[in-house]
C-alpha cells in the first residue's frame, strides 16, 4: 500500500510539532496539497518531562544558536538573578522555560537604554589573489572591534560570511571599521583573509535587562499537570478508525500520499479531533484549527499527537 510505503518520508513530508526551541507547529500545514501528505497522523508516547519540553519553551545545550540561552539560565540558576545586554530579550518572563529537568519561570526589568547602530556587512573569504587596499591583521585592530568580533564568534577563524554587528555610540567613535573605514581586507593570526564590506546601518537600542527567577519546579511536574489537564480518551473507533490509529501508534506515523483522497476513516478521525483542544503550555492560548498537537489516550497510554489534514482535503470534508 503506498500509504504505508510513505511512512519512512512522512518527516521530510512535514515538520513535527516541538516546543518553543524545538520548533513550532502552524495551523497553515497542509495548505500546500503539491507538496505535504493529503493526511498525517503521528503517535509518540512521551513521559511527563519530555511532554513537558514539548508544549512549553525549551532550550536544548547541544545547538550552537542556543548556547547564550543555556548560559544564562545556568547564571539564573546558581544565583538567581543575571544581566544580560542585548537589543531584545533573550528569554521570555511569565511562562515555563524547560532546561535540564527544571522548568523555570522568569520576570525581567530593564535597567538602561544605550544607543547603538546595527551594521549589516560582509566578510567575503580572499582564495585568490590579494585584492587591492589596505590589509591590517585582527590583532591590530581597535579593542572596540575586536570585543565585537568575538561577541559573534569571529575572533578565532572565519568563514564567508553576511551578518550583523552591533556597535554603541561610543564604540562606533573608536572603531576602525564602522561607519565608515579605509580597511579592505582583514588577516586572522591563522592566516586567513577576508575582504571587509559595510552596507548599511540603522539605530538601535542596547538594553540592559536584569533576570530574576520567579519560580522553578521539575519538568517532570509540569509536564503530569499538563497530561492531567489536557489528555482526551481516544475510544469506541471502527476497524478502519483503528486500523489508522495503530499504524500511526506502531509505525510512529500513519500518512495519506498528496495524491490520494481522504479515506473515510481520516475524515471520521478528523471530526473527533476537531472537536478537541490542542495542547498547549500553561501560558498559551490553544490553535482552533484542526492540524495541530494533542495529547491522545488510547488504550490507557496517553500519546503526544500531530493530526493534520491538507485544506484542500478539508474543503470536501462533511460538516
Amino acid at each position: 500500500m503506498r500509504r504505508r510505503a510513505l511512512l519512512a518520508s512522512g518527516t521530510a513530508l512535514l515538520t513535527s510539532v516541538a516546543g518553543c526551541a524545538e520548533g513550532t507547529f502552524g495551523s497553515t500545514l497542509g495548505d500546500s496539497a503539491a507538496e505535504l501528505p493529503t493526511a498525517r497522523l503521528s503517535m509518540e508516547q512521551r513521559d511527563d518531562a519530555a511532554l513537558a519540553r514539548r508544549l512549553c519553551y525549551s532550550i536544548e545545550s547541544g545547538n550552537d544558536a542556543e548556547r547564550k540561552r543555556p548560559r544564562l539560565l545556568r547564571r539564573l540558576a546558581d544565583e538567581g538573578v543575571a544581566e544580560d545586554r542585548r537589543t531584545r530579550e533573550l528569554l521570555p518572563a511569565g511562562q515555563p522555560i524547560c532546561y535540564d529537568g527544571t522548568a523555570y519561570r522568569l520576570d525581567y526589568e530593564i535597567t538602561e537604554e544605550t544607543p547603538a547602530t546595527t551594521f549589516s556587512v560582509k566578510l567575503d573569504i580572499v582564495t585568490g589573489e590579494t585584492p587591492a587596499g589596505k590589509t591590517v591583521r585582527y590583532a591590530d585592530l581597535p579593542a572596540v572591534d575586536r570585543d565585537v568580533f568575538r561577541r559573534e564568534g569571529l575572533d578565532d577563524s572565519i568563514s564567508g560570511i553576511g551578518t550583523t554587528l552591533l556597535y554603541t555610540r561610543e564604540e562606533v567613535e573608536e572603531s576602525a571599521l564602522v561607519p565608515d573605514s579605509d580597511v579592505a581586507i582583514i588577516e586572522w593570526a591563522n592566516g586567513e583573509r577576508a575582504e571587509w564590506h559595510v552596507e548599511e546601518g540603522y539605530e538601535t537600542t542596547l538594553n540592559t535587562y536584569r533576570y530574576t527567577v520567579e519560580s522553578s519546579r521539575p519538568t517532570t511536574e509540569l509536564g503530569r499537570q499538563l497530561r492531567e489537564q489536557q489528555a482526551w480518551t481516544l475510544s469506541g473507533l471502527s476497524e478502519a478508525e483503528r486500523e489508522v490509529v495503530e499504524t500511526a501508534v506502531t509505525e510512529e506515523r500513519y500518512v495519506v500520499p498528496p495524491d490520494e483522497e481522504l479515506p473515510d476513516a481520516v475524515r471520521s478521525l478528523a471530526d473527533r479531533f476537531r472537536r478537541q483542544t490542542q495542547a498547549h503550555g500553561p501560558e498559551e492560548t490553544p490553535e482552533s484549527d484542526l492540524n495541530g498537537q494533542y495529547l491522545v489516550r488510547y488504550d490507557g497510554l496517553v500519546y503526544y499527537t500531530v493530526f493534520s489534514v491538507a485544506s484542500s482535503a478539508r474543503s470536501t470534508e462533511t460538516a
